[in-house]
């Protein structure tokens, strides 16, 4: 049997499954909004130049500078502000600014565009730039050190920042890694060892990881469910 039927003999409709035949992972990532969107009358805009951040939320980019406004037409973010305007989640809208190599990200109220956390923190784009999307109250960051920590919707740091990567939480628990993966909880206890060489977030109540070349899957208590005998998912 192979690992999607593995899966599947564990637990019907765990994971779902790309197009491509790879598992997704992604609750903490930075994603865009899919859903639809109120675009507002705005003077001099065109609505066909407007994208949705939330159902509430449009940015308009431009070369000359991007503008965030909400549903109403008021303009959340004015044009020029920030270099990069990412996605909304959890009242919070990601921006950063580049100037030349420098990145520094924060994120600023959804509702008055004010600063909520502070532009200090380096992009957490695996391919590009970005930042990660709250999610459970928290978002993973990554600080000048180029160490991973955790922050709260006030900007508070909740975990520290002590991890060389790390994913915001998913189902409770939260992948991190030093040298190692594993996962910890919201208090930042580790409750799957950081002992395997990759691991992706939970998702239905499964984490795929892998170790030694192999892959399996593990449930919230760190019990092997699906051997790692896998050479991919």
């Amino acid at each position: 049997m192979d690992f999607y039927g593995e899966i599947m003999k564990t637990k019907s409709s765990l994971l779902k499954v790309a197009l491509s035949g790879f598992f997704i992972f992604s609750a903490g990532s930075a994603m865009a909004y899919e859903g639809s969107c109120t675009k507002p009358n705005v003077s001099g805009v065109s609505k066909d130049d407007m994208s949705c951040l939330s159902k509430n939320l449009v940015a308009v980019y431009g070369e000359d500078g991007s503008m965030v406004f909400d549903s109403k037409g008021k303009k959340i973010i004015p044009k020029n502000r920030y270099t990069y305007i990412f996605q909304e989640t959890e009242g919070l809208i990601a921006v950063a600014n580049e100037r030349g190599s420098s990145f520094s990200g924060g994120y600023v109220d959804s509702k008055t565009g004010k600063e909520v956390i502070p532009l200090k923190y380096l992009s957490t784009g695996h391919n590009d730039v970005g930042l990660n999307s709250f999610n459970e109250g928290l978002v993973a960051l990554q600080n000048q050190n180029n160490k991973y920590g955790f922050v709260n919707t006030s900007g508070k740091t909740v975990i520290p920042f002590n991890y060389d990567s790390a994913e915001s939480f998913s189902e409770g628990l939260a992948v991190v890694s030093k040298g190692k993966y594993g996962f910890i909880d919201k208090t930042g206890k580790t409750v799957v060892p950081l002992n395997y060489d990759y691991a992706n977030s939970f998702s239905e109540g499964l984490a795929t990881v892998k170790k030694n070349g192999k892959w399996g899957a593990i449930n919230k208590q760190g019990k092997v469910v699906v051997p790692l005998k896998f050479e991919g998912v």
